[in-house]
C-alpha cells in the first residue's frame, strides 16, 4: 500500500476512526492507521473499499479477533461495516 493510499484513507474517513469515531480534531496527536477489512491473509485487497482507518487501540483489538474469527464471520464483516453516524 503507498502512502498516497494510506492519506486517501485516512482524508475520505475524515481523519477518525471508523469504529470508535475519535479524531485528530479531539485528539492532534492520534495515531491512525489504514486497516485492511477483509485482511490480505483471507484475499482481501488493498483497495479503498476494503480500506478504513482505525485508530491504534481499535485496530490493535480488531486483530485479535480477526484471530479468533472464522473466514465466514470476517465476510460479514466486510459487507456490513459502515462510517460511524459522526461520519455520514
Amino acid at each position: 500500500m503507498t502512502g498516497k493510499l494510506r492519506e486517501f484513507i485516512k482524508s475520505r474517513d475524515n481523519y477518525a476512526c471508523r469504529y470508535c469515531s475519535i479524531s485528530v480534531a479531539v485528539e492532534p496527536h492520534l495515531l491512525l492507521e489504514v486497516d485492511h477489512i477483509v485482511p490480505v491473509s483471507r484475499g482481501g485487497l488493498s483497495t479503498p473499499e476494503n480500506l478504513q482507518t482505525l485508530c491504534w487501540k481499535c485496530n490493535r483489538s480488531r486483530s485479535k479477533e480477526l484471530v479468533r474469527a472464522e473466514p465466514p464471520q470476517i465476510e460479514r464483516a466486510r459487507r456490513t461495516c459502515q462510517p460511524s453516524p459522526s461520519q455520514r
